[in-house]
């Protein structure tokens, strides 16, 4: 069996940018969803964590860890929350 390394580095020694050729920037990785796509609630008089995840067909814990909720139990009447976008969904 033949040993490919030799190969290998004239694959990279020629494949490697010239000295005056700049490489290509890349595009930053986007981690969290564009404003557009995300849908937010604003905590009514009675609400609780389960019914607005029932609204939205959310999964409770997904709006808790996506509003950095301490305490599930405690949403303050005015407070926005964020639903998720489509892709959050079950």
């Amino acid at each position: 069996m033949r040993c490919l390394l030799p190969t290998l580095l004239a694959f990279l020694a020629c494949s490697a940018f010239a000295a005056d050729e700049a490489p290509v920037p890349l595009k930053p990785f986007r981690t969290q969803p564009t404003p557009a796509t995300r849908t937010t609630y604003v905590v009514a008089e009675g609400d609780t964590l389960f019914s607005i995840a029932r609204k939205f067909d959310r999964d409770p814990k997904l709006i808790q860890w996506l509003n950095r909720l301490d305490n599930a139990d405690v949403l303050p009447v005015g407070k926005v929350l964020f639903i998720g976008d489509a892709t959050a969904a079950r």
